[in-house]
């Protein structure tokens, strides 16, 4: 008997490996989980994983993959949980390419996408306000409006204590060539001043009919805050619709021609209420489970597009408006470093059925394995107002 084509999930660490697979799973669609390196595999826990394939680096991993791919009648479609996986799957396309369906770009590689220092001009392109911007090791950057925000080209070979704000000229005449000599190149950016609920998330998908979907639209939310402790990340995100988003949105979903679900990360600027693009990111956002359960379901929608099947059902889904995703490991993180939680804020969005990160009735082990063994609680480095080293 013919097997059907697999959703093959790369990377089971966290609530976005987690998020893709449930997606997938209560459409019924065949889940198969890969997973490389010691970080914790949370989602490999979930009842919707049919198999799960374990390696220990890179190599072991594509080994396994082909291996795998070989053994099926039809192309599985790979579904990236980690800008790790995503650039591991444009590195070995050559080898996977005959044995599945690829999250690649018509418009250029994945690595010269993600390069901060020219991603904010395909936001541009697309429509979207963008930040003055230079590269470090330019003379521009002393003609930038200070302060300013300074990141590593590639994200995924370094973290958010990597990027830093600088106030003026002076300290930056300082810092540049220490900078210079331990990253390389870096970008440089007008900072936007912006608290947390000013963040916002799209979330989008380019059909093979050249359809683009908005899946979901979120606005990060401080609800669960006690004064003082608005500019934390994580607390929670609330489903909205921001007229002004949706068409550079659907440009640059358009213009990226991108096999796979988008995550654009723009920030609305609270001196000038300019809404300015951030980022892209090739893959689910963490907080996916949102678009499920109140929007558009892009997992089982990409699966279905890519094996050319019916998705037509899932795409005509009214996204509701005014709903909850709770980011429960960032809770916990919090509460562990004595931040104060308004727990009866919390209640009442749980109570009024708000979408979690971690939390399913219906799928619960991840939750209670991960917190047995002690990987529930997120490491955040926490960003505040007096060292904002981390917050744009």
């Amino acid at each position: 008997m013919k097997s059907v084509p697999k959703a093959v999930v790369l990377g089971l660490y966290g609530s976005t490996a987690l998020g893709v697979i449930r997606s997938l799973g209560i459409e019924r669609m065949p889940v198969v989980g890969f997973h490389y390196g010691l970080r914790f595999p949370h989602a490999s826990y979930s009842k919707y994983l049919h198999e799960k394939y374990f390696a220990p680096n890179e190599e072991g991993l594509l080994e396994k993959l082909i291996r795998f791919g070989e053994e099926q009648d039809e192309k599985g479609v790979i579904f990236c949980t980690g800008d790790n996986y995503v650039l591991f799957v444009q590195r070995n396309a050559d080898k996977l390419n005959p044995l599945f369906r690829l999250p690649l770009s018509e418009y250029d590689t994945i690595d010269n996408i993600i390069d901060k220092s020219k991603i904010l001009d395909i936001g541009q392109k697309a429509g979207f306000n963008v930040p003055p911007h230079a590269k470090l090791s330019s003379e521009d950057v002393f003609n930038l409006e200070f302060p300013v925000f300074i990141k590593p080209l590639f994200s995924v070979r370094h973290g958010k204590s990597d990027m830093l704000v600088i106030r003026s000229k002076e300290e930056l005449r300082k810092v540049r060539n220490s900078l210079l000599e331990k990253y390389g190149e870096m970008e440089v950016e007008k900072y936007i001043h912006a608290p947390t609920k000013n963040k916002f998330e799209v979330h989008t998908y380019l059909t093979s009919k050249g359809e683009a979907l908005i899946a979901g639209m979120l606005r990060f939310r401080t609800d669960f805050a006690k004064p003082g402790s608005e500019y934390h990340n994580g607390w929670s995100r609330e489903t909205v619709n921001q007229e002004e988003l949706i068409e550079p949105s659907m440009n640059l979903t358009r213009l990226l021609k991108f096999r796979g679900p988008l995550d654009i990360n723009i920030i609305k600027c609270a001196t000038d209420n300019k809404f300015y693009f951030n980022e892209v990111n090739l893959r689910s956002s963490a907080n996916l489970m949102s678009d499920t359960a109140f929007g558009l379901n892009l997992p089982a929608i990409v699966y279905l597009d890519q094996t050319n099947q019916d998705y037509s059902a899932l795409a005509k889904k009214k996204r509701i408006l005014g709903q909850y995703w709770i980011h429960d490991r960032a809770l916990m993180y919090y509460a562990s470093q004595n931040i104060e939680i308004d727990f009866e804020k919390l209640l009442e969005y749980i109570q009024g059925g708000a979408a979690h990160s971690f939390w399913d009735p219906k799928d619960p082990l991840p939750f209670y394995i991960s917190l047995i063994k002690g990987y529930l609680p997120l490491n955040l480095q926490i960003p505040t107002l007096k060292n904002n080293n981390t917050t744009k």
